[in-house]
């Protein structure tokens, strides 16, 4: 039997591709933003600029109000998902602890209990007059 060798790269040669394509990206995001600055400051009007200030300043406060205001619904959201989810799983432990328990009872109960007999009543009292009559005979009165 043969076994399949799988051809490994050379880890030396990854971690160096890995770094020059890290580098290259890094390179494209500092260019793209240095070049977004220059044009920013160099074509833009002045009143334009003090204008976006403005908004990002307003704005900032705003994202920042909206985001815990989003965050904080979204934590209520999580947790009442929750609270349904385990009081649904109780729901159901109860539920089978229930099933058990009728079952359990149901099982050691007596399935067919004897009928009650009916009470009877009580016997008349019976006296006996002599047995000398000759053969044994017991007269009653």
């Amino acid at each position: 039997m043969s076994k399949k060798r799988k051809s490994k790269a050379d880890p030396f040669a990854q971690r160096l591709a890995m770094i020059l394509c890290t580098a290259l990206v890094a390179l494209v995001i500092v260019v793209s933003g240095s070049y977004g600055l220059w044009r920013l400051t160099c074509k833009v009007n002045v009143g334009v600029l003090a204008a976006w200030a403005l908004v990002t300043t307003v704005m900032v406060p705003v994202g920042v109000w909206a985001g815990m205001r989003w965050g904080s619904e979204g934590a209520r959201g999580v947790v009442h998902g929750l609270d349904l989810g385990l009081n649904r799983a109780i729901q159901a432990a109860s539920d089978i602890g229930d099933v058990k328990v009728n079952l359990h009872q149901r099982i050691h109960m007596p399935t067919a209990q004897e009928p009650q007999k009916p009470a009877l009543p009580p016997l008349p009292e019976v006296r006996h007059i002599g047995s000398g009559y000759g053969n044994g005979d017991v007269i009653d009165v």
